[in-house]
């Protein structure tokens, strides 16, 4: 067996290798449309240290996404007295943790998965404890922090039904990686299965519920204002695909005393979502644009970054976008700590867990395409004692999650204290 896993590995670098040029194209369109030069350096292997501390903890948060659910838990880190090397795929990524202004911590791009760009970073850095949040698993890396006694523990873990169907060779060194972690923590019982199906040790195994619950405590206290003043339904983290079917179907009901907000996943794509708009010949307003004057009759456009909890606050529908089509969901908790009414269409993959708890209180509403979701909005607007139940009893599901980050917090704690044992 031992020879067999020896075999995929190498061909598994062999694969890596062979992509590379392919890789490195990527990462230098990336950088050249950002304008960022570190992120192709630093893709590629090449830092240079800012953080005053030869002690510290590397975390790494692919986008903005895993960034807003480890924020507590690295809030309490650094609270400790702890040093944080922080990691993203991502320029929002980046972003994110920017406006988060953490003490103590230093931002870098995560490298590409090969051992020599992660030996430069780990030679630079030295961390003491690799911490891996949620899904991505890197064999080439996380072999090379092994080969360099890193111990490395992956934090709210989660793993999707699709990845346990991947081919034979990703299977393996899935399952080689994953002998090198000392500490899995699954954001559920059952993600901490998928873990044991794809090979890792039961031992090292801990389920807990899912991290982001704990962004309740960061996130509901938002001073920010926002500028409509008339009830409105807010489709959030929307995606290709999603406002042309939220956009027809709106213009096809012709609602009245409700206004639409559409908040682009990715604001780069807002020039796609005027078109649509353009070609329905609907008006339209964008939050970036000056001067700040529109009306209900338009749709408002949020194509900003970081601005979304204000309008989730008051929103009286919220519809949490990656949902109409296949890509898996987004934060439900973000909504829900607000009591709203929320609606999530049938792909949500990878809020399954959440949603599949809110649906048994009754705190949900599961739509299944756009014409669905617009009808229930118009629906539940009429009637206000329905649309309030929702949104309290998903409010009082999220109170029942408050423990959450005691919890991780006490778990990371230990791992470190028996690590410097």
């Amino acid at each position: 067996m031992a020879k067999s896993d020896s075999h995929s590995t190498r061909s598994y670098r062999l694969l890596t290798w062979g992509l590379f040029p392919a890789a490195l194209l990527y990462t230098g369109f990336i950088a050249f449309k950002s304008r960022n030069n570190h992120y192709f350096t630093q893709r590629l292997g090449t830092y240079k240290k800012e953080i005053h501390s030869n002690q510290v903890i590397w975390c790494h948060c692919a986008s903005v996404g895993e960034i807003n659910t480890a924020l507590p838990l690295l809030r309490c880190l650094v609270e400790r007295g702890e040093h944080l090397l922080i990691s993203t795929n991502t320029m929002t990524g980046k972003q994110a943790l920017t406006k988060a202004k953490l003490d103590n911590s230093q931002h870098i791009f995560f490298p590409l998965d090969y051992s020599a760009f992660a030996r430069n970073l780990i030679k630079t850095f030295s961390p003491k404890l690799f911490l891996l949040f949620e899904t991505e698993l890197w064999p080439n890396i996380l072999h090379t922090i092994a080969r360099h006694n890193i111990p490395t523990a992956i934090i709210n873990g989660r793993i999707s039904e699709k990845t346990l169907h991947a081919p034979s060779l990703i299977l393996k060194n899935y399952k080689s990686a994953l002998s090198k972690v000392c500490k899995i923590i699954a954001s559920s019982e059952e993600n901490a299965t998928r873990f044991l199906a794809l090979g890792a040790n039961s031992e090292v195994i801990t389920a807990l519920d899912n991290l982001k619950f704990a962004s309740i405590s960061t996130t509901s206290n938002t001073s920010d204002e926002c500028p409509i003043d008339y009830p409105f339904l807010l489709c959030a983290s929307t995606h290709q695909g999603e406002e042309q079917l939220i956009i027809k179907q709106w213009k096809a009901s012709k609602p009245e005393n409700i206004g639409l907000i559409i908040a682009i996943r990715h604001p780069h794509r807002k020039k796609e979502v005027c078109k649509i708009l353009e070609d329905e010949q609907l008006s339209y307003h964008l939050h970036s644009s000056s001067p700040k004057s529109f009306s209900k009759n338009e749709i408002y456009i949020i194509d900003t970054l970081g601005q979304l909890m204000p309008f989730m606050k008051k929103a009286q529908f919220v519809f949490m976008g990656g949902s109409l089509v296949p890509i898996g969901g987004h934060n439900i908790i973000e909504p829900a700590q607000f009591g709203r009414c929320i609606f999530i269409g049938p792909h949500h993959d990878d809020f399954k867990d959440i949603v599949n708890d809110l649906k048994k209180c009754a705190g949900i509403t599961i739509v299944n395409d756009a014409n669905h979701l617009i009808s229930e909005t118009l629906r539940l607007f009429k009637d206000r004692e329905a649309q309030a139940q929702l949104g309290n009893n998903a409010k009082n599901y999220l109170n029942s999650k408050k423990q959450v980050l005691t919890n991780y917090q006490d778990a990371v704690f230990k791992l470190i204290d028996d690590q410097a044992r």
